[in-house]
């Protein structure tokens, strides 16, 4: 476990973050609040780069933000130089934009977050079961497939 948010104590158990609740389940919830405003999506993550704080297959509630209104520490959606959705913290802001790092890299990510690139704030996590199965299942009868954010390693 290395990066950003690194264990200090080498007696500290690493948990990967889980749930009981169906990948089905959690999205159908996450939705239901996701309707009670405008501004507010639903996506899923996929990647390890921000576990503990969601996992993959995390449904995650996405709060539509003014980049003025971003502070140190938040979880970010942005879209990266290659187009992708990434989620990621918030470290450090500077003249040229927001850095982002996920709780597990090394590395900062190399594109910075501006206005134009800012998709939003992670303001709710709905973990699943992770079921593989499931998720084939659901996504097969689903007509509105969730946008993806990526949890990436540099």
């Amino acid at each position: 476990y290395t990066g950003l948010f690194a264990l200090v104590n080498a007696h500290a158990v690493y948990v990967h973050a889980s749930s009981n609740v169906s990948y089905e389940k959690a999205v159908h919830d996450a939705k239901q609040v996701a309707s009670l405003n405008g501004d507010w999506s639903v996506m899923r993550a996929s990647g390890l780069s921000m576990d503990p704080y969601y996992a993959d297959d995390a449904i995650l509630l996405v709060d539509k933000v003014a980049y003025c209104d971003l502070k140190k520490g938040m979880m970010v959606v942005y879209e990266d130089d290659q187009g992708e959705r990434v989620g990621h913290f918030l470290i450090e802001r500077t003249s040229a934009g927001w850095v982002a790092q996920g709780a597990n890299n090394a590395e900062v990510d190399p594109t910075l977050i501006n206005a134009k690139n800012l998709i939003g704030v992670i303001f709710g996590v709905f973990n699943t079961s992770g079921a593989q199965a499931a998720l084939a299942s659901y996504a097969s009868h689903d007509a509105d497939p969730l946008p993806v954010v990526i949890g990436k390693k540099y």
